[in-house]
This record gives C-alpha cells, structure tokens and sequence, in this order.
C-alpha cells in the first residue's frame, strides 16, 4: 500500500502574484489518500478521514496523531 503524507501549507507573501503553497510540516499516517479534513473547535486540533477507511487527531503545533478511530466500512467523505 503506498503511504499518503497531509502536508499543513501556509500561503506565501508572493503568492499574490504566484499562487504556490509552502508546506510547513508533513503529517504521515494513513495508507490511502485523505478525502477530508476538519478542525476541531479546539483550535489546536484537526481531524483527517481516508480511503483506508480511519479518522486520525492531529495536534497542530507539534504535527502529530494524538487518536484513531478505525472500524469503518468504507472510505471517510466528511467529518
């Protein structure tokens, strides 16, 4: 299975003129493409959902998975 990355981007002072994200960390975790991403009302935390059918709890700041949830029967389309 190939491993998906989520790469957190920040938008660039020059992205006025040229549209480009700089990634600022790479999350690794799912082995499937993630589908959706939803920050939590936290504001720390965010959550991703995959084709590998499982939710990941990613702490901002320190760019890791703090929980999983898997047991899903298909993929994750919205959280």
């Amino acid at each position: 299975m190939n491993s998906s990355n989520l790469q957190l981007s920040q938008v660039s002072s020059a992205s006025k003129k040229n549209p480009t994200l700089n990634p600022i960390k790479t999350l690794t975790g799912h082995t499937s493409c993630i589908i959706s991403l939803k920050y939590l009302n936290d504001g720390a935390n965010f959550a991703s959902g995959s084709a590998d059918y499982s939710i990941k709890v990613w702490d901002y700041e320190k760019g890791e998975n703090i929980k999983n949830f898997t047991g899903h029967m298909s993929d994750i389309l919205c959280l």
